[in-house]
């Protein structure tokens, strides 16, 4: 498969709940991982098909309110050897508002300045 990211993902479990467009039930995904200001993946009990429309609410640390954004399925992967029921699928986000964007490369920037450098082997 070929990496189309373009910009730094975290790898950081934060709070997802979200809503799949033309349901009322708001479900919350297990984990998360890899956001970016491009999406997020998240392990989701069930499987939601590619291309359907989520609406997400992501509860970063150090916010008072979740940030909502809009987004779509890219991919989806069956964890049932892991996880049985549960999927990992890939949201695109779309029409993210540029505040939200500022604050999720702002949490990566955060994020980023703790991790130290692995130390020279040739010392």
């Amino acid at each position: 498969m070929e990496e189309r990211r373009q910009t730094v993902r975290l790898d950081v479990d934060v709070g997802v709940s979200f809503r799949v467009n033309g349901h009322d039930a708001v479900q919350k995904a297990l984990a998360s991982r890899a956001l970016n200001a491009e999406g997020i993946q998240l392990l989701v009990p069930g499987r939601i098909p590619p291309k359907e429309q989520v609406e997400l609410e992501i509860y970063l640390p150090h916010q008072s309110s979740p940030l909502k954004a809009s987004g779509e399925v890219a991919w989806t992967e069956h964890w049932g050897d892991v996880y049985e029921g549960y999927w990992m699928v890939g949201v695109r986000f779309i029409g993210l508002g540029e505040s939200v964007r500022q604050i999720i490369e702002e949490l990566i920037r955060e994020e980023l300045a703790k991790v130290k450098p692995l130390p020279s082997a040739a010392s």
